[in-house]
């Protein structure tokens, strides 16, 4: 899972090749790290690199859909290193999903509640 860390540290880092200089000076994403250090003008418009929500629901919920329209589903969560807790939950046609994770005595520990209506 060592890719998720790494994920979490450019979605939080303050400096380039970090996500967050993009939201320190700008109100939207610039096109590429490149365009961090000046010069040109760019398009400030590209959440292909800020999909945030759904890195988060992939990979720090793990929510992974087994039927369509989560008929089934399961989660394999996980706590990335420099996140201390997160509560996350989505409402589906068939219920809802809500997966916590926080920190007990320095070890990870989670609470997946997937619920029918």
């Amino acid at each position: 899972m060592d890719h998720i860390d790494d994920a979490w540290r450019i979605f939080t880092q303050p400096d380039a090749p970090g996500w967050a200089i993009w939201t320190k000076d700008n109100d939207t994403l610039l096109e590429s790290f490149d365009d961090t250090a000046g010069g040109t003008p760019v398009s400030h418009n590209h959440i292909m690199f800020g999909d945030l929500s759904a890195w988060a629901f992939e990979y720090l919920a793990g929510i992974k859909m087994d039927e369509p329209g989560f008929a089934k589903c399961h989660a394999e969560p996980y706590l990335p290193n420099g996140v201390d807790s997160f509560d996350f939950s989505h409402r589906t046609a068939h219920g809802l999903v809500r997966v916590r994770a926080w920190r007990e005595d320095g070890k990870p520990r989670y609470d997946v509640d997937i619920a029918s209506e």
